[in-house]
């Protein structure tokens, strides 16, 4: 989302989005969509363990948003740093960097188990959903992973394959949102295309 508003921001007016706001907007409601995903999971699949890890998510949660806040106020380096030479990458600090790995594991852990669910079924429409959901957790999670590592893969900004890198990342996070539309959706259009080979 920020790099989106940012990337918006300097086609229209010529300015990127504060570092600040980059930060909160990225950051802040991650605790926010992952309570979310696991209420809907355990709801669907494992509802007798659902009041422990909604609480315990809940808790987590409001222990990151202190850490960040009191990073965010402390230092704003230690959050993560938006270099220049670098359009669209962060070198996230450890803090964030352990956590975005923690939350994108949780996400592919618990949604392949969710897909796996629906692949087994007998209705081939819920069976392509599963593996439409499953293709978008794996293609988010290779993503997201070498997103949040790529200030720590290239030190050098002018390095070319960074450039193509930070192409393909974002290429792949676009297949895996087509993924999950088809996923959780299924629009006619990709319906046709895909029972064709089902």
């Amino acid at each position: 989302m920020p790099d989106s508003i940012s990337f918006l921001m300097n086609v229209f007016v010529q300015q990127s989005l504060p570092v600040g706001w980059y930060f909160i907007i990225g950051n802040c409601f991650i605790p926010i969509a992952l309570l979310t995903w696991l209420t809907a999971f355990t709801d669907m699949i494992h509802r007798k363990a659902q009041k422990k890890v909604i609480i315990i998510t809940i808790i987590l949660s409001i222990l990151f948003e202190i850490l960040f806040f009191i990073l965010f106020f402390i230092d704003i380096d230690l959050i993560g740093v938006i270099n220049p030479d670098r359009p669209f990458t962060v070198d996230f600090g450890i803090f964030i960097t352990i956590y975005l790995l923690i939350v994108i594991l949780i996400m592919v852990v618990t949604g392949v188990q969710f897909a796996q669910k629906s692949v087994k079924v007998e209705n081939r429409e819920v069976r392509l959903k599963g593996k439409l959901l499953r293709a978008a957790f794996i293609t988010f999670t290779v993503a997201a992973v070498l997103d949040s590592l790529l200030g720590a893969i290239f030190e050098d900004p002018t390095d070319p394959l960074l450039s193509i890198m930070v192409v393909i990342v974002r290429i792949l996070l676009i297949f895996s949102a087509f993924e999950f539309y088809g996923g959780f959706l299924l629009p006619k259009w990709m319906k046709e295309i895909f029972m064709k080979h089902e």
